[in-house]
């Protein structure tokens, strides 16, 4: 059994990366090992809980020599951060516990890694364009990049396929049909009705 140590901060209140760290928590914890998680104050926090971690507030503020005294006297086997703040509380973790460290990047963004890739065991990416671009542009070997995609429930391919028209079936009202804009964007009325029109194609 390895004690892992993960480490993630964010702004949101739920979203992909949550998502991404709650279900490799629950893959450690299903195939024997132990997790404790250092994290916000948040809703993932008491996913996590529930999920059998161990969890530790980890505040925006926070530093890896706040952290230490908490932490040291359970001697992790791997600590596993995320980018940004918690990649640097990590790898000074591990540098102060000469613990294996890892790094998951979720995006096309790269976090300085051509500057600290030679002090990770490995860094894992979520999808083949994301490894691509941790070596193209962020000088990694590829060697030391695994793949790791984001979980799916199992449960979800015991479900029924129900063709598009029984779904659908009531009028064009019920299809649900997702749009690429952010908060901070609007759809203008022609955009709506070219969505309209994408929408009734879809189900013609």
């Amino acid at each position: 059994m390895a004690k892992v140590l993960t480490l993630v901060t964010y702004q949101a209140a739920w979203g992909g990366l949550h998502e991404n760290v709650a279900y490799a928590v629950r893959a450690l914890i299903r195939a024997g090992h132990s997790v404790d998680v250092a994290c916000p104050p948040s809703r993932l926090k008491d996913h996590l809980l529930v999920l059998g971690a161990g969890v530790i507030d980890l505040l925006p503020s926070a530093t890896s020599e706040e952290l230490e005294p908490l932490l040291s006297s359970r001697r992790y086997d791997l600590i596993h951060a995320h980018p940004f703040r918690s990649r640097e509380i990590g790898l000074q973790l591990a540098a102060a516990w000469k613990t294996p460290f890892m790094a998951t990047f979720h995006g096309s963004y790269l976090d300085a890694v051509s500057t600290w890739h030679e002090r990770a065991a490995v860094i894992a990416a979520v999808s083949p364009a994301v490894a691509e671009n941790l070596v193209a542009n962020g000088g990694v070997p590829a060697h030391k990049i695994v793949l790791i995609r984001n979980g799916v429930e199992d449960e979800l391919f015991d479900r029924p396929i129900r063709p598009v028209l029984d779904r659908v079936r009531g009028g064009p009202s019920r299809h649900s049909r997702a749009c690429p804009y952010g908060p901070r964007q609007t759809v203008t009325g022609r955009k709506r009705r070219a969505h309209r029109e994408d929408a009734r194609r879809t189900i013609s």
